[in-house]
């Protein structure tokens, strides 16, 4: 076997997964996930233990070793994806003080304030790419700074969550620049730090490491750790990125023009650019990309694959008990009565997802509900209002884009478990009016880590996007969306300005 395989570590919310990808196979050998505990300590901190997620992420790359049964001289290198916003504190030892703090973590609701006494929100915007949000990194991190000065006096490095795993895995301090982007941290034009706001806010420079593109040797496996993960110290470990750019990246995004909607709990839509496109209305948010010379520009739907989830774990419980009986998946069932009602459900919305992504809709949310339901309304209607309402979001997100890029989307390519049903793939065709992408693979995070790796060892090579299956709209269909459509975002509107709370 040739020197080709690549190990991918993706640290997410609540799980560590690890794959291993075969270059010269084009594809996945081997997959592990390992569920990570998050801890609740308050109604808005989300934080988790710094060893029990390495030996998380640790446990995970040794079974996907082990299953792809290779030897460890056939790898080419390790690379790490990760959740965005998270981020773990060094003392001078480099040992984390304290818990990690999560992306969902909300504590910057009270840090938000001392950042506006210091730059306008239309300079913040443009310089950084991002509006305010609690669950940012900037104000996470001075809300510790201002009310919890016994942890920050002790604080030597900052690092991002995939900064802190790959220096458990190489010893060596670096970030990048998808991550500190994300964390409302960078001066987005340059893709470095935002050292004149950062130095305001009183961080020094000494605790923000250096940074390192994506594709970026940073060094080699450590011999402890080589030992547990069974390859050999010193294989080489390449700089990754935010776990949104990588699905793009995975699923054959990255051409200028395209679009991505990753179909997940929340569903993101990326936009990959040869600029950082600003929007006069700061919608987007706007990042660098995995590649040297892309950003990307960004809305996201909200909330999508948990409101199925929630809605099947809550009234569900017949069809989890037959897919037991079938050996099915419980979704399966559920969708098969969406399936069986009618396009427009007769009027019920289910308005949970968001049609339009910006600051004042993040700030104040509209209460989620049912709205034109009758006694007569079975499951399968209230299942497929929410397919629905996934689709009429990432629609409304879509057009935001396409009116930021003053042009259409050249390719929209749709990837991610909501993707996967072929029911709800032609739907979201449908309810888009136009050709959408769907990668034939289960996971793009395996294929982008192979080609992150490529790219770390000197390989300006090009891994072969992966095959898709097109589904064209149907025109009758989509044309019989277009009233719910609209019907969904005047009452999603009119939902938020009058009924929202602020949800800090």
């Amino acid at each position: 076997m040739t020197r080709d395989l690549v190990l991918t570590v993706d640290v997410g919310t609540g799980s560590s997964r690890a794959f291993v990808y075969s270059i010269s196979e084009a594809k996945i050998l081997s997959f592990s996930s390992y569920h990570a505990q998050i801890d609740h300590p308050d109604q808005h901190r989300a934080e988790f233990s710094p060893e029990s997620w390495k030996k998380t992420a640790v446990e995970a790359m040794r079974e996907a070793v082990n299953l792809a049964k290779a030897r460890p001289e056939d790898y080419l290198g390790i690379t790490a994806t990760c959740l965005r916003q998270g981020f773990v504190l060094l003392d001078a030892t480099g040992v984390p003080i304290g818990p990690g703090v999560l992306n969902y973590d909300r504590r910057g609701a009270q840090g938000i304030p001392i950042i506006e006494k210091k730059i306008s929100i239309d300079d913040l915007y443009t310089l950084t790419g991002h509006w305010h949000a609690p669950e940012l990194t900037l104000p996470k991190l001075v809300y510790l700074k201002e009310y919890e000065p016994e942890i920050w006096n002790k604080v030597s490095t900052l690092l991002f969550l995939h900064d802190w795993i790959l220096y458990e895995l190489s010893g060596e301090v670096c970030s990048t620049s998808t991550m500190i982007c994300a964390g409302q941290m960078a001066n987005l034009q340059e893709r470095t730090w935002a050292f004149d706001l950062l130095t305001e806010l009183g961080f020094e420079k000494k605790i923000l490491p250096p940074l390192l593109e994506c594709g970026s040797l940073i060094g080699g496996l450590q011999e402890a750790i080589a030992a547990q993960i069974g390859l050999l110290a010193g294989t080489p470990i390449i700089v990754g990125g935010g776990d949104t750019q990588f699905g793009s990246l995975g699923a054959g995004g990255m051409k200028p023009g395209t679009v991505v909607i990753v179909g997940g709990s929340t569903t993101p839509l990326l936009l990959t650019s040869t600029t950082p496109i600003l929007d006069e209305k700061r919608y987007p948010w706007v990042s660098t990309h995995l590649g040297r010379e892309l950003w990307s520009v960004e809305m996201n739907a909200g909330q999508t694959g948990m409101i199925y989830t929630w809605f099947l774990n809550t009234f569900g419980s017949a069809q989890v008990k037959l897919a037991e009986s079938k050996d099915m998946d419980a979704y399966e069932v559920l969708n098969e009565l969406a399936m069986a009602s009618s396009l427009g459900t007769n009027g019920v919305r289910a308005i949970a997802s968001s049609p339009r992504w910006a600051q004042d809709t993040w700030e104040k949310k509209a209460p989620f509900v049912f709205i034109g339901f009758t006694s007569a309304d079975t499951l399968g209607v209230f299942a497929r209002s929410i397919l629905e309402a996934v689709c009429y979001a990432v629609r409304g997100n879509l057009e935001q884009l396409e009116r930021v890029m003053g042009s259409g989307a050249e390719k929209t390519i749709y990837t991610g478990g909501t993707a996967r049903p072929a029911f709800w793939a032609q739907m979201m065709a449908d309810v888009l009016g136009r050709p959408i992408f769907v990668p034939d693979m289960k996971d793009s995070a395996a294929l982008a880590g192979a080609q992150v790796v490529l790219w770390g060892v000197g390989d300006r090579s090009n891994i072969a996007p992966p095959k898709y299956r097109e589904y064209l709209p149907d025109a009758d269909a989509t044309a019989a969306y277009q009233p719910h459509y609209r019907d969904y975002v005047e009452k999603f509107e009119a939902l938020q300005s009058t009924l929202s709370e602020n949800s800090s």
